[in-house]
């Protein structure tokens, strides 16, 4: 296992880097293991005091990061939120797709909605923060009579007033955005035509302050499901679902070369998170659709679910050293999992799912990871 020596980036001074350690997943523990409906999306708070859930019940859940506690549930109003994100400046506003068209602005503290933000005319898949937290970047696909087109809507914090917007064709749905750390670039997923039954995956980077596009990073084939810039801005990776496998790409923002590809991986690549110190690269990597599939084929084939079940993986995180892309091991998750979150220090790692043949009751969906757990106490 490769030693990650403290590096001082760009981020600022992180748990990991005050206390440098040979990272090895097989030590990391789970500290938690949390009840939520089909975790759709999951958000530490900027203090690390809040881990937040949005689930399939359309209930967004807080929990309490000491004692790992529900602390309050707010009704998300419209169906399932997809995503959340809190504001990096203003520590309790945070921002949920409505499961609709629509993405409300919460004063978490007193559960008040400030905003509810209309202008998409398809689902809000995407949504991001700027890094001074006074803009809210959220993505869709427009659609006009046969066209479709990928549309960043940016709106004033302060104001909840609608500011500009950016398009640009795609074949695709709109699954994951991104500001850069300095603000000046927005990475977007997006697809093309479909060729061998795969779509043609890549990352669209815009400038923001004049929407004009700054590179066309072409991903592996297949549908890009999370885009995310390193802490130092100087990478952008991809995660991607190529059915029964998955890839991840990592690029040089500067010049677009490619830095390192995984392109086998057992099952899709669904989510991928930077540690704040940019030192780790996390890749959440499952599939929800066997489950189903499984579902089917047993009414229809016992030897043949019996294969399917055989070759089924709830769910793993992988783990690259985030500069050179040497595979660091991985970490295992209960359930299917499609999302993946450092805490803002880097110590704990959240990864979310769900099974959707399981008691949703008794199915804790969401696991807090100590990833140092032999370090001494913060």
């Amino acid at each position: 296992m490769a030693l990650l020596g403290a590096v001082a980036l760009s981020a600022g001074p992180v748990w990991a880097q005050l206390h440098p350690t040979r990272f090895d997943p097989k030590v990391a523990r789970v500290v938690a293991s949390l009840a939520a409906e089909r975790a759709q999306a999951v958000a530490f708070s900027p203090d690390e005091s809040l881990l937040v859930v949005a689930s399939h019940d359309d209930e967004i859940r807080s929990f309490d990061t000491k004692t790992w506690e529900l602390r309050r549930k707010l009704h998300a109003g419209h169906g399932m939120p997809d995503c959340l994100a809190f504001s990096p400046e203003r520590n309790r506003v945070l921002a949920a797709s409505a499961g609709n068209d629509s993405v409300k602005l919460w004063n978490f503290t007193p559960g008040q909605v400030l905003f509810d933000l209309k202008g998409h005319n398809s689902l809000v898949f995407a949504i991001a923060f700027s890094p001074d937290g006074k803009t809210l970047a959220s993505a869709g696909q427009r659609i006009e009579a046969e066209s479709a087109t990928c549309e960043v809507i940016f709106w004033s914090v302060a104001t909840g007033e609608r500011v500009r917007s950016i398009r640009q064709p795609t074949s695709g749905m709109v699954k994951s955005i991104a500001f850069s750390p300095d603000g000046r670039l927005l990475a977007c997923s997006g697809s093309r035509a479909p060729r061998d039954e795969l779509p043609l995956g890549e990352v669209l980077i815009w400038e923001v302050a004049t929407g004009k596009e700054f590179a066309t990073l072409e991903a592996p084939p297949g549908e890009v499901q999370r885009v995310a810039f390193s802490p130092d801005g100087r990478s952008v990776a991809a995660a991607t679902d190529q059915m029964v496998r998955g890839a991840v790409t990592v690029w040089d923002v500067a010049s677009g070369r490619q830095k390192f590809l995984a392109d086998q991986l057992p099952c899709a690549a669904l989510d991928l998170a930077f540690s704040p110190d940019g030192r780790l690269l996390a890749v959440a990597v499952g599939d929800m659709r066997w489950r189903s599939l499984i579902a089917i084929i047993r009414g229809r084939d016992p030897e043949q679910a019996k294969g399917a079940e055989e070759s089924f993986r709830p769910g793993d995180v992988n783990f690259y050293d985030a500069q050179t892309g040497e595979s660091l091991g991985i970490v295992p998750h209960n359930v299917p999992i499609h999302r993946v979150t450092f805490s803002p220090r880097g110590k704990y790692l959240a990864t979310a799912g769900y099974d959707i043949n399981a008691d949703f009751s008794r199915n804790k969906t969401v696991a807090v990871w100590d990833l140092f757990p032999l370090n001494e106490a913060q």
